[in-house]
């Protein structure tokens, strides 16, 4: 079966279908069938209402009890309620936002319910469940799909169903039965069958690990080829002056860690070597990525070369100027700063100075990418925070250069498996140790009746000279969210707890100028406390700033409140993290338990992972990196391990002609997609 044939070829699918599947990555029969279902449950495993615990994911069979209730609420926000018996104990559903509802649910019916019970109040609750009637034919499983709007469960179901009833025995199988069989994975029509319409959760299950086998494993055979193509004889040659090295670590007023020291020896084998450096530096909060980074860009200076490094905001941009610069005073080399909203005159006579090859090494933002700026012999690519930039931005500053060496640096700790798939075209270093002396910050989880003592306490110290970061979710004030805002905290406390104090507001839609200015005020004192976003998250360098307090605090992933976290504790001064946070449920304290746990940004990136998955671990500046079938399988490190075994075994004899076969699927599924993730 060509699973390569347009969705369009199928009945039932017009240019109306075709464009609501395209919105979900949906263009051929092969994308549809490997659109797996997010969710499966045993709709036999059904609960009583009184055995349903806070938190869990339930079926209830059970009959409407009342006459639905709409009530319509302000800017069109609507709530639906009614009871449900079932036999024995009455419980309550609520449906937010679908007034329809009121019209399609009769009392007296009976349902299947399926969903969240939230038990707060004492009452056993389920909000917006899915509900199948009782009367309806019944699956064993049942299928939940991520869709958009515009196609339901039952219609795109009756899509898969069209398929399978035609071809199901003519889908061709890609891997050899002796291979198959190996590695236990079913085979291709039993897959299928059994994703979408499974017998039980354990064939369910079976069928898509076969699925998330075949697309890791596809995936990398076509990246690992990718990364043999990008293997250049065009690097730039750098003669290493081991003397220079020298004196530039002697000049540091500490000792470098051991971590460092391995990174920095890894940079100089790369600039040595024949082939183009791609190397992703990895390093926790204030572990001293810059060091590396530094010596990088001397070590090109010093053979006439360029060195550009991208930061993605101004303020983090002028401190790796000011901090670049000073470290580099010795060595006669010459650190320019470029910013979009800079002075006319200034900025174009740092323009005609990197044209005309004066200036050595080039700190900037997103303005290092733009037309205007023309690099005299661009060597080296340097990108800090990566995960802040989109690919095409990554690609546009190497595109700068006549293939420069690129070294990327992040401060978000990635687990090395899921890194090596993420980054498959970098080599990877890490920097898993800390300075010594560094103190570590003590992190406390604060309960919302504790946050007027906390504020308090925070007071005492800024009377003493301290500083504090305060982070809440969101700018304004929100009437669907029950979060704080920094302008409705910045209210409460400036007429408050701290009226004898200066706080000012801080936030990504304010001017750069005004950003930087709050900033400045903040390092010099004039500023005691900055009530901000997540603006602040990275790489801010305030040794004074010994307090940092976020509200809501469940409402942030952990490696996002370890990153924040990281803004304090940045000098010889105890520093304090306080988590506030008002939810009750199971999931949220334990997530909030590992800050309190570890201050190692490794093992809280690894908890991260396994809690949140990868899509939302990474962040949505990594979305259109790779195929989301392959994101959403990367959490499943023993898959990942599993998989690398059964690479190594396509290298056997025995499978010498399925390999080329293989290959050439996975170079046919992948190829396109990873022109664009790649960076050279």
């Amino acid at each position: 079966m060509p699973l390569n044939l347009s969705i369009k070829t199928m009945h039932g699918v017009g240019d109306k279908r075709q464009a609501i599947l395209g919105k979900m990555g949906i263009y051929t029969i092969g994308d549809l069938l490997y659109h797996a279902p997010f969710k499966y449950q045993q709709l036999s495993d059904a609960r009583k209402i009184s055995e349903c615990k806070h938190g869990d994911e339930v079926v209830v069979h059970a009959e409407v009890s009342s006459k639905p209730l709409l009530r319509r609420m302000r800017k069109g926000f609507s709530i639906v309620t009614f009871n449900i018996f079932d036999g024995n104990t009455t419980g309550k559903c609520v449906y937010f936002n679908q007034p329809y509802m009121a019209k399609n649910i009769y009392k007296g019916s009976n349902y299947i319910f399926i969903g969240k019970i939230d038990a707060k109040q004492g009452v056993i609750q389920m909000q917006n469940p899915t509900l199948i009637k009782s009367t309806d034919e019944l699956p064993p499983v049942l299928c939940t799909y991520k869709l958009v709007k515009g196609i339901g469960q039952v219609a795109f179901k009756n899509l898969i169903k069209k398929i399978l009833a035609q071809e199901l025995g003519a889908i061709e199988e890609v891997f050899p039965d002796t291979f198959r069989k190996r590695h236990n994975l079913p085979e291709i029509n039993f897959t299928f069958e059994h994703l979408h319409f499974p017998d039980s959760i354990m064939n369910a299950n079976l069928a898509k690990y076969r699925l998330a086998f075949e697309e890791m494993l596809m995936f990398m055979i076509a990246l690992e080829n990718k990364k043999k193509e990008s293997i250049s004889d065009k690097a730039h040659h750098y003669e290493i002056d081991k003397n220079l090295i020298a004196t530039f670590c002697t000049s540091l007023d500490f000792d470098l860690t051991n971590s460092q020291n391995k990174v920095i020896k890894e940079i100089i084998d790369d600039m040595q070597s024949p082939a183009i450096m791609s190397r992703l530096l990895q390093g926790d909060v204030g572990s001293g990525k810059t060091i590396p980074a530094s010596i990088a860009m001397l070590i090109a200076a010093s053979n006439k070369k360029q060195s550009a490094m991208m930061a993605p905001t101004d303020i983090l941009a002028s401190q790796h100027f000011d901090t670049i610069s000073k470290l580099l005073v010795p060595f006669d080399v010459e650190v320019a700063l470029l910013k979009s909203m800079m002075p006319l005159k200034e900025k174009n006579e740092v323009l005609k100075d990197i044209q005309s090859g004066k200036i050595d090494i080039i700190i900037g933002t997103h303005a290092l990418i733009q037309k205007s700026v023309e690099y005299y012999n661009l060597g080296l690519v340097i990108t800090d925070e990566q995960h802040r930039f989109g690919v095409a931005q990554r690609a546009k500053i190497s595109a700068k250069g006549l293939n420069p060496d690129t070294l990327v640096m992040s401060a978000t700790p990635v687990p090395r498996t899921l890194a090596l798939i993420l980054y498959g075209d970098l080599s990877i270093s890490i920097i898993d140790e800390m300075p010594p002396g560094r103190i570590p910050v003590k992190t406390r989880l604060i309960k919302q009746e504790k946050r007027k003592d906390m504020y308090k306490y925070i007071k005492e110290h800024l009377d003493e000279g301290n500083r504090a970061y305060i982070v809440c979710p969101l700018i304004d004030e929100s009437e669907k969210l029950d979060v704080r805002s920094t302008y409705k905290l910045y209210d409460e406390l400036s007429s408050g707890i701290f009226k004898d104090s200066t706080i000012e507001v801080l936030h990504g839609q304010q001017k750069n100028e005004e950003k930087q200015e709050i900033m400045d005020k903040f390092r010099s004192g004039d500023i005691q406390c900055v009530i901000s976003t997540t603006v602040i998250e990275v790489g801010l360098d305030v040794p004074e700033a010994t307090f940092m307090v976020v509200e809501n605090a469940e409402r942030f992933g952990l490696a996002q409140l370890h990153q924040l976290r990281g803004r304090v504790g940045r000098g010889n001064t105890e520093s304090w993290c306080f988590l506030v946070s008002s939810s009750e449920g199971q999931n949220a304290q334990e997530r909030l338990s590992i800050m309190t746990n570890t201050n190692d940004g490794f093992i809280i990136a690894e908890e991260d992972l396994k809690l949140r998955g990868p899509g939302q671990f990474i962040g949505t500046q990594q979305s259109g990196m790779m195929d989301p079938r392959v994101l959403s399988l990367m959490g499943d490190v023993k898959l990942l391990s599993r998989v690398k075994d059964a690479i190594d075994d396509l290298t056997l004899d025995m499978y010498k002609d399925e390999k080329e076969s293989i290959k050439k699927i996975a170079l046919m599924r992948y190829n396109q997609k990873l022109k664009n993730i790649i960076l050279n």
